[in-house]
């Protein structure tokens, strides 16, 4: 991947390699991209995206006898229906798998400028594998290796759309 890519100076502080940074000051950590571990990765897909936010109560609330009928019925501005009042998730997979990111975005303490790699399929297996368990850890490896391009590339070619010039060399 290293030789397919380069690293882009302007958005990485001027080095031209990857590097993670402790960043204390509370406003620079809120600008990093939030992630999760794998403790965090089972509660984020438990959770989902996150509910709506409150909304500032109404001081001067209406007297029922000065509402009629069809007002009370009428949910306020901006109000989201939740599962539990029939109102629908998320369409797709695509779309909940986007929510639930802008949920990680959103509240995650784990902070990043560059995601960490995943752990080596069987990394904590203690022992010596047998040959057919070689095969299947080697297979997850290469899966692992080929989501991680897929994923490299697409990040290479939106920061080229959205800078309307190549900053990846091929």
């Amino acid at each position: 991947i290293n030789e397919l890519y380069e690293i882009n100076k302007e958005q990485n502080d001027g080095y031209a390699y990857q590097f993670d940074e402790v960043v204390r000051n509370k406003e620079k950590r809120r600008r990093l991209d939030g992630g999760d571990c794998e403790c965090c990765k089972d509660y984020y897909e438990a959770i989902g995206p996150l509910p709506p936010r409150l909304q500032p109560p109404r001081w001067r609330s209406e007297t029922p006898d000065s509402m009629d009928s069809q007002a009370r019925t009428v949910p306020p501005p901006g109000h989201r229906p939740c599962l539990r009042e029939g109102g629908a998730g998320p369409s797709n997979e695509t779309e909940a798998a986007a929510a639930i990111a802008a949920h990680k975005n959103e509240i995650s303490r784990h902070r990043h400028q560059w995601a960490p790699a995943e752990t080596p399929p069987d990394y904590w297996h203690i022992g010596f594998p047998t040959t057919q368990e070689v095969e299947e850890i080697n297979r997850k490896a290469a899966i692992i290796h080929e989501q991680k391009l897929v994923n490299v590339a697409a990040e290479a070619r939106c920061v080229v759309h959205s800078l309307g010039r190549p900053v990846v060399s091929y």
